[in-house]
């Protein structure tokens, strides 16, 4: 991952709000004590407004490199990232 993709990446990352974490934590109640992180997928997937996912880190760049690891099935998707300068909306 590059220096500009991950400057993309930390772009959208959000810690995710109330209402998306009890969502989560109800889904994986191992996931209570970590921080559930939101990627915005805005301009990436027209369907899907985001990803929740929980980590036990702080490292942003751990983060990010988990986000770009799901961002696999997305096509081109560093020229998408890259391409747009990203303001998240939530």
């Amino acid at each position: 991952m590059t220096k500009e993709i991950y400057e993309a990446l930390k772009a959208r990352i959000s810690v995710a709000d109330e209402k998306a974490r009890k969502a989560y934590c109800e889904e994986y109640p191992s996931a209570a004590d970590a921080i559930v992180y939101r990627f915005d997928l805005v301009g990436i997937d027209d369907d899907l407004p985001c990803i929740i996912h929980a980590m036990r880190t702080k490292n942003l760049w751990n983060v990010a490199q988990r986000f770009y690891m799901f961002l696999g099935i997305y096509d081109d998707v560093d020229s998408k990232l890259l391409a747009d300068r990203h303001v998240s909306c939530k």
